[in-house]
């Protein structure tokens, strides 16, 4: 195995045809936490979706508007910019309604909460994905069938 050519776990699947990512919303991700989040503390969390930002860029927009640094954001995990994504981020010390007042193209916040600490990258437990492939074989669809079940009972490597 090398990074450009990792395994493959469905090595003897023969890949049908198709398009992703023709636009933002082909492909939608959604953050699962790592732990629930308590409704208490000085944290504050909230659920941001985004569309074509990377979350580095959004944590730079955010930071911005809010006048705070950076690194006071925090995150779980690095979500895709070609996509529609939700995950959760945390401000220490911040007015929630100064969140939900931002106006800041391509995001949004959709709810929050409050926790005891900062979020740090790893704490998700998972991403859950809707992917829409276009201009594929549709007469395939038992053997994409198969495949994602494989899939889902094996779980898919994170690389």
């Amino acid at each position: 195995m090398t990074p450009d050519n990792p395994p493959r776990l469905l090595a003897d699947f023969h890949r049908p045809p198709g398009v992703i990512k023709a636009d933002y919303t082909d492909f939608q991700v959604e953050e699962l936490p790592l732990y629930p989040f308590d409704g208490t503390g000085t944290h504050v969390y909230f659920l941001l979706e985004k569309a074509g930002l990377s979350t580095m860029q959004a944590v730079r927009d955010i930071a911005r508007v809010l006048n705070v640094k950076q690194h006071d954001i925090g995150f779980a995990g690095l979500k895709d910019a070609r996509a529609v994504t939700r995950q959760w981020l945390s401000l220490e010390h911040i007015d929630p309604e100064r969140l939900t007042a931002l106006n800041i193209p391509r995001l949004r916040i959709v709810e929050f909460t409050r926790h005891h600490n900062k979020l740090r990258l790893g704490h998700l437990s998972a991403n859950q994905f809707i992917i829409k492939v276009r201009e594929t074989d549709t007469t395939r669809a038992a053997d994409l069938e198969q495949a994602l079940q494989t899939l889902h009972t094996r779980g898919v490597p994170n690389y």
